[in-house]
């Protein structure tokens, strides 16, 4: 009965589709218009809305380097970007000693490096590690000073390794330090001593705190350079500088380099930190 029920089912199938033949054709030819309509539509959909977005896309496009320009501006509003550090070099000092000097520069003008580690290491021999503060925008010189190292045949290998920076963003009614703390040209002298029988080098300047409030402790860096090249770096500091008060600091090199043309003293204070203001 199954079969048979089966067979009967597919008789009348068949006879439906043999009877309404020429009503199927139509519908499919309908079907394949209807097809071809919609990949038409389609096709021309898609063709128009290239030509709209395609300026909008080439703007787009062009606009990305602003956009990098403008991120990267925000990127270093919001983070610092890492201090440029020069190739170390050595420079001798008194007796059978040397300082190691490197420059560095902080390319960041609203961020204050307040303290940045460092040690130098000079062929594989690491020296004490020093501490110096970079100001906004600014460039220092890294230093150790009289530092001896064995006899040495060739060139030296000399690097510089930041250790670690602690930073400080500054505000932008954040006064700039060379309004806080001026300094007036500075002097360089040579003196031949006899007794005992050596030359000193001695810079001399005035430096004068122009702010309302008096500092526990300034430094000073002094530079020596003879037609561009550095030949000397030397520190020192100003204890106790009062507001709106005249000092006149003076630091000196055994043996002076001779032939010096430019002196350049920067000023180094965390203006930052509460804790350098005097009550």
């Amino acid at each position: 009965m199954e079969l048979r029920s089966r067979g009967d089912a597919w008789l009348r199938i068949n006879y439906w589709m043999l009877s309404n033949i020429s009503l199927l054709k139509k519908w499919w030819v309908v079907v394949l218009l209807g097809l071809t309509i919609f990949m038409i539509v389609f096709a021309l959909t898609n063709i128009l809305l290239y030509v709209i977005a395609s300026p909008r896309e080439e703007t787009l496009i062009r606009s990305f380097p602003q956009t990098m320009l403008g991120f990267t501006a925000m990127r270093n509003t919001i983070t610092p970007a890492p201090l440029n550090v020069g190739k170390p070099i050595l420079i001798p000092a008194a007796g059978s000693t040397s300082d190691i000097v490197a420059k560095v520069t902080n390319p960041n003008k609203q961020w204050l490096a307040e303290r940045v580690t460092y040690s130098f290491s000079v062929d594989g021999q690491e020296t004490k590690e020093g501490q110096a503060l970079v100001p906004a925008g600014k460039e220092t010189y890294l230093a150790v000073y009289a530092e001896q190292f064995p006899a040495a045949m060739g060139t030296r290998q000399i690097t510089v390794t930041i250790k670690n920076v602690q930073w400080g963003r500054m505000s932008k009614n954040s006064v700039p330090l060379e309004e806080v703390i001026k300094v007036d040209t500075p002097r360089y002298a040579i003196v031949q001593e006899t007794q005992p029988n050596r030359t000193v080098g001695t810079v001399t300047a005035e430096v004068t705190n122009n702010s309302f409030q008096g500092y526990w402790q300034v430094k000073f860096t002094v530079t020596l350079f003879r037609s561009g090249s550095l030949v000397g770096v030397n520190t020192l500091y100003i204890d106790k500088f009062l507001a709106h008060s005249k000092r006149v600091i003076s630091v000196q090199w055994t043996p002076g380099p001779g032939n010096v043309d430019t002196v350049v003293v920067t000023p180094e204070l965390d203006l930052l930190n509460a804790n350098a203001v005097m009550p």
